[in-house]
């Protein structure tokens, strides 16, 4: 993460430890005055496309959540001291969840000490989760793609090593403002709504553990590929992938369901994952056909464009009517109702023992995060 100094003074690169959180922070060559400066945010989505191919790929990106809180807080501090007296200001400010800590300087830079007023917010950790941000971004960039008569289809994987989506933002949540939290679920509504009747041909490339809406995602999909597990671990640590809702208190509306019990090879299979909220490793979600095949990190995109051509192979009207025949029903099912699903949501997210269970979770993500 980034803090720019908003200046055209030749700047100079320091590196922070904050934490866990490595901070690059641009310090001027000459003590200066400057503005206020702003955090660099990560796009959501990077929409990639040779020119002349008939198939885009988006990647998830690490979308930043929104800000949760902020702080404002002036220290005078000398250079070697930034790193102590930044950690300590981040552990008071902090809250139980899992949130990297950023800061907006107002900076004036003096030759051994630093003025600084920071405004503290806490900002989604890296994992590709599902803020409303991101959902609106994805399914305005669905939208775009299916107007354009060139493109075909379209490749879902992510730019963020050994995860493809941790799903629904938890931050959304938990202790939620009830008009952002109906928002929240209107955008998933309607990029589910999107995605699983796509006339485009869509592929999954799971690079990564694919938990909860980052499942729903993938089931979304045509096809998926997902990698075996993390190479990088010795032995590799299988990748899991499920609907987990139940195990943080929450039940899956209808249309997840629908979802899963059109993608997996049984009826019996999809209660058993979705009522025990199971997160199954790649070779079993391969097994229950949850997924298409499972190939090594390094090959999952190649696979995923193999998977693609098969797809493209045949006519496009034909796919997309063919698959219609059998996803319908639950689009019609959720328009339906579109109103009362939310509603449903709404009450089942504001109370008390699911905020209780949400916080609890929290707390534990804590508790891992300082081990």
């Amino acid at each position: 993460m980034l803090v720019r100094a908003t200046t055209g003074f030749l700047l100079r690169r320091r590196r922070f430890l904050i934490g866990r959180l490595a901070v690059s922070v641009l310090l001027p060559r000459q003590h200066r005055l400057l503005s206020t400066g702003q955090a660099d945010s990560a796009n959501p989505l990077e929409l990639q496309r040779t020119e002349g191919s008939p198939v885009a790929t988006i990647r998830f990106n690490n979308p930043p959540g929104r800000k949760i809180t902020g702080h404002h807080v002036k220290l005078l501090v000398t250079i070697p001291r930034i790193t102590r007296v930044l950690q300590g200001l981040f552990a008071m400010q902090a809250n139980p969840v899992q949130r990297i800590p950023v800061v907006c300087p107002s900076a004036t830079y003096l030759p051994v000490s630093l003025l600084l007023t920071l405004t503290c917010c806490y900002l989604s950790a890296a994992v590709n989760s599902m803020s409303l941000e991101f959902m609106t971004a994805l399914d305005s960039a669905l939208a775009g793609l299916e107007v354009d008569n060139t493109c075909r289809g379209l490749i879902l994987a992510s730019a963020v090593p050994r995860v493809f989506s941790a799903g629904l933002d938890i931050n959304e949540m938990w202790n939620p403002d009830e008009a952002r939290l109906r928002k929240f679920w209107q955008s998933l509504q309607n990029l589910w709504l999107r995605l699983y009747s796509s006339p485009l041909a869509t592929v999954a490339a799971i690079q990564g553990n694919s938990p909860a809406g980052g499942c729903l995602l993938a089931a979304c999909c045509d096809a998926r590929v997902m990698s075996a597990g993390d190479d990088s671990k010795d032995p590799p640590k299988p990748f899991v992938i499920g609907l987990n809702e139940t195990r943080l208190g929450i039940v899956a509306p209808s249309w997840f369901a629908d979802t899963l019990l059109n993608t997996v090879n049984s009826r019996r299979t999809a209660e058993r994952l979705l009522t025990r909220g199971d997160l199954i490793t790649s070779q079993e979600a391969l097994a229950c056909q949850l997924v298409d095949s499972v190939v090594p990190t390094a090959d999952v995109m190649a696979a995923a464009e193999a998977e693609m051509d098969l797809l493209l192979s045949v006519s496009d009207r034909a796919r997309h009517a063919s698959k219609m025949l059998l996803r319908q029903p639950a689009i019609d099912d959720l328009l339906a109702k579109k109103q009362d699903d939310e509603d449903w949501f709404v009450s089942l997210a504001l109370s008390s023992p699911v905020q209780a269970s949400l916080t609890a979770y929290m707390k534990a993500l804590q508790g891992r995060s300082k081990n």
